[in-house]
């Protein structure tokens, strides 16, 4: 459909919006209202090619404020956003976008390729943040999308329940590289943090049909058991941190938890 942008269908009126072939993005619709949860890098014009989906209009959710998922935040007057994230927001620029795209292949561990920006935002001003925490509620019509915290990612990282279809949507709580670079918390602290955030999607998963994350789409099964997995064995003292790519992290063949970044940061 677009050389940075491609849509599928993964269930009633919701779609997986993938930018760059990379990050996730999804459209939601209901009888009265749509919701876009998170906008990408800012490769090109989102807004344009969410509008050949859309028939009704729609709110905008970040499901945290990292700089790969709030690239067309500048396109909306008003977002909805945990305000434990609005300082990461306010500390993107558009340099550090366009690094991110121009690095993509080891932002997504050889996922993509590096890709240059078509139509990168540039920043005027900020749009209107709207707070989201604990059971805040996107009434669409006919369904509703559900917000949970689940801090550990980021501080303000949320997920949301689709009412209609049984989706999670997860941000980077759930991701085949789970990053807790939470530096002001000791690798513990910040493991028992995502945890705990995590017990309503573990101790509940009959409640949820499915689980996408912001990168890439589905949350595979081995990703899903492995970060709890892993979480577990190391706060009971059975897994020790490992060093190696300058980061500290817990690891299994295909599922990591880094406590550092493992890459340049922009």
């Amino acid at each position: 459909m677009s050389r940075y942008f491609n849509a599928e269908s993964i269930g009633e009126k919701t779609w997986l919006i993938l930018e760059c072939g990379f990050d996730a993005i999804y459209y939601l619709e209901g009888s009265e209202r749509g919701l876009l949860i998170d906008t990408g890098i800012g490769a090109a014009d989102l807004k344009a090619f969410v509008a050949q989906i859309a028939t009704k209009p729609y709110d905008v959710v970040l499901t945290h404020g990292h700089l790969d998922h709030i690239g067309a935040i500048w396109q909306y007057d008003r977002i909805y956003v945990n305000d434990r994230d609005i300082p990461l927001i306010q500390s993107c620029t558009d340099e550090a976008r366009i690094q991110f795209m121009l690095n993509m292949s080891e932002m997504s561990e050889g996922r993509t390729v590096n890709q240059h920006p078509a139509d990168i935002r540039k920043r005027g001003s900020d749009p209107e943040f709207c707070s989201i925490g604990d059971e805040s509620c996107f009434h669409l019509g006919g369904r509703d999308v559900t917000v949970f915290c689940t801090p550990g990612h980021t501080p303000g990282s949320v997920c949301l329940h689709d009412s209609l279809t049984g989706l999670l949507f997860v941000g980077d709580t759930l991701i085949y590289r789970l990053l807790l670079p939470n530096n002001d918390m000791t690798p513990q602290a910040r493991a028992e943090e995502w945890r705990r955030g995590t017990r309503r999607i573990y101790d509940h998963s009959e409640r949820y049909t499915d689980y996408y994350m912001g990168h890439c789409g589905r949350v595979p099964d081995y990703t899903y058991e492995e970060l709890d997995a892993l979480t577990e064995q190391y706060l009971s003292g059975q897994l020790q941190l490992e060093t190696s790519e300058s980061a500290p992290k817990l690891c299994t063949d295909k599922t990591r938890i880094y406590f550092g970044v493992p890459f340049r940061e922009y």
